[in-house]
């Protein structure tokens, strides 16, 4: 609709396009566009060569200054060390039931060697401060359950040494932008859009994928 009512009122029209793959939306709209504004190459097979801009992923600024933090500082926040590998986990606002379950069930074995920041989102939290409650005590000291992160989100990616987490849009920017390797799993219900961005960045050696069907068995 806003598009439709700039078109009628002469109002020049740029639209963004997070994902590799435009969504139903932006293709409909896409005709009525001087430019589209996108993510990556990778979107020169759905948009016109003559409205495209790359612009790259516009990452927060909260989130790209702590690329200047030093990593010893990153892990501070969350007290830990550079003693071990950091493995950030985390889905999308909700969280991701599935990654949440995968996690929780080789977390013991683990914590053995990482220390894991795990950002749950709202939906499962409760298990997952319940499970968290079960680990010995000498496991919980190398583990960060949070149901949301704010803030925090920037020194979590810069502590981090690896990532697990779905395929939306922000992981074409943001673990790009601190150089992170990713295990990406894509959203079932989003898996054309996701499983483009995810088919993106592995096959530049970025990241590797499993599904919601084999994390039990692959993620550890």
């Amino acid at each position: 609709p806003v598009a439709l009512a700039a078109r009628r009122r002469g109002v020049p029209i740029v639209i963004y396009l997070p994902d590799v793959e435009p969504g139903s939306t932006i293709r409909a709209a896409m005709p009525l566009a001087r430019r589209v504004a996108c993510t990556t190459e990778g979107s020169r097979d759905f948009v016109p060569e003559e409205k495209m801009v790359v612009t790259g992923y516009p990452v927060r600024p909260e989130i790209r200054a702590a690329r200047h933090m030093s990593r010893e500082d990153a892990l501070a926040c969350f007290e830990l060390n550079s003693s071990r590998p950091t493995l950030f986990v985390f889905g999308g606002s909700r969280g991701a039931r599935a990654i949440n379950r995968a996690l929780m069930t080789i977390l013991p074995a683990l914590l053995a060697d990482f220390q894991v920041i795990h950002v749950s989102g709202t939906l499962t939290w409760p298990e997952v401060e319940a499970n968290a409650a079960t680990l010995p005590v000498d496991l919980r000291a190398f583990s960060r359950p949070y149901p949301y992160l704010h803030d925090e989100m920037g020194p979590a990616c810069r502590a981090a040494d690896l990532v697990v987490a779905r395929a939306g849009a922000s992981m074409l920017g943001e673990c790009p932008a601190f150089a992170l390797p990713a295990v990406l799993v894509p959203l079932t219900f989003a898996w054309r859009y996701q499983k483009v961005n995810a088919d993106y960045l592995t096959e530049r050696g970025a990241a590797v994928q499993l599904t919601d069907e084999t994390l039990p068995d692959k993620l550890l």
